[in-house]
């Protein structure tokens, strides 16, 4: 049996197409025991010809990483965060560490990471488990889970107690709602501060729990038509309208 997958650009979105990505796309023409062979078809302009030979057809393989440790540590926290939250791993950073050294890409290819460790030691400011265990962290994967348990410390999404790490309130409630670990705690504090003054009878309570941060900069109140929404109002409601003009 032969599939067929067709490519109507070599593009996704507005970013070319590398040879990895692509090779992820065809994976459906030809799977391995279930077809004898497979087909792709891309569809590219005379003009993305060049770009398309030379980066995708001609392209040398590109070597499969780990993600744990990009991103400011971001994907590695997330699973520490879940192994400890799901009991896998024990309560110990140095059973952390062989777990993930034993069950992760980034443990298999750790002695590769050693210019991504000095990167971070760059950004990531000295932690309570770097700082404390320094020197027992000679490992590159035992740095990396120091500087992670050390920013979810920092978040207050982990607690400490006699070298037993336990995941707070706050940390299973960020996993259970997926939500952006950097984030979580800033989050808190403002669905907090919003308690006093927030009135569910109205749906204006949608503007502030809706509104991503990334777009809170970019929001610019009309003071004249805000002004008299504000007054088609009762006072009870005069409140809510002041706390959304400082938050905005």
């Amino acid at each position: 049996m032969c599939l067929k997958v067709i490519l109507r650009s070599p593009y996704i979105g507005s970013q070319r197409l590398t040879r990895a990505r692509y090779q992820q796309m065809i994976g459906r023409a030809g799977r391995a025991g279930f077809d004898t062979h497979g087909e792709s078809i891309l569809i590219v302009r005379p003009s993305e010809m060049p770009f398309v030979t030379q980066d995708i057809l001609l392209a040398p393989i590109e070597h499969v990483r780990s993600q744990l440790a990009q991103d400011g540590l971001q994907g590695l926290q997330q699973l520490i965060l879940s192994l400890i939250s799901l009991d896998l791993c024990g309560k110990e950073r140095l059973t952390l560490c062989q777990t993930l050294g034993r069950s992760t890409l980034l443990g298999l290819q750790v002695k590769t990471c050693v210019c991504v460790i000095s990167q971070y030691n760059k950004l990531v400011h000295a932690s309570f488990f770097h700082s404390q265990n320094s020197h027992q962290s000679a490992e590159p994967l035992l740095e990396l889970v120091d500087q992670s348990l050390g920013s979810l410390l920092t978040l207050s999404l982990i607690t400490v107690d006699n070298g037993e790490v336990q995941v707070s309130k706050l940390g299973r409630a960020a996993l259970k709602g997926n939500i952006d670990l950097d984030r979580s705690t800033r989050l808190y504090d403002d669905l907090r501060f919003a308690q006093t003054g927030q009135i569910l009878t109205t749906k204006l309570h949608l503007m502030y729990l809706i509104t991503p941060y990334n777009l809170v900069g970019t929001i610019r109140l009309l003071p004249n038509p805000y002004l008299e929404v504000c007054q088609l109002f009762i006072e009870s409601f005069h409140r809510l309208f002041f706390f959304y003009l400082l938050f905005f």
